[in-house]
């Protein structure tokens, strides 16, 4: 039996992932998908190749900086990892 549920939902104009639980519980995280993903490498002056692909709980990309070529892992928190 699943513990809880995962749905996407929308309020006030924001994206937003919900953990629906057995026991009424309702946790709300703001949506990180290949749109945020985009605009985080944007934002830390990463050029993307291509898309972003899901991994598990993150985004892998190709990306390019300062004319060099890195592979990089987007996380939801902000965090960058270069591969």
């Amino acid at each position: 039996m699943k513990r809880h549920f995962r749905v996407m939902a929308s309020k006030d104009g924001k994206n937003y992932e919900l953990q629906v639980h057995r026991d009424g519980r309702v946790e709300e995280r703001v949506a990180f998908g290949a749109t945020e993903a985009r605009k985080l490498a944007a934002d830390k002056g990463y050029q993307l190749k291509g898309d972003a692909e899901p991994v598990r709980r993150h985004y892998r990309a190709a990306a390019m900086k300062d004319g060099k070529s890195y592979e990089i892992d987007l996380h939801r928190d902000g965090r960058i990892v270069v591969r």
